[in-house]
């Protein structure tokens, strides 16, 4: 799916599934009401999407690339995203 997101397409049905896959459209509205709330850090709700789906992508990635690598710590996940300020 994320090459193909990247790929011309012209057929109306197949756009139409690419964009109803976006995970960030999905997330962003997520994290803005988190970080409305206070739980999630400021900033660019978009941004910080961006960042921990990078995360973990580029984490399942190495996994199955090397599967003896060592998972990072939930915490350090979870730092990415929520404000210890609360």
């Amino acid at each position: 799916m994320d090459n193909v997101q990247y790929t011309v397409v012209n057929e109306k049905e197949i756009t139409s599934l690419l964009e109803s896959t976006d995970i960030y459209k999905q997330w962003v509205p997520v994290i803005l009401e988190g970080q409305q709330r206070g739980e999630f850090r400021e900033g660019n709700p978009h941004s910080l999407c961006v960042a921990v789906l990078g995360a973990v992508q580029g984490i399942a990635q190495e996994k199955v690339r090397i599967p003896s690598t060592p998972l990072p710590k939930i915490d350090w996940l979870m730092d990415m995203i929520v404000s210890r300020t609360k």
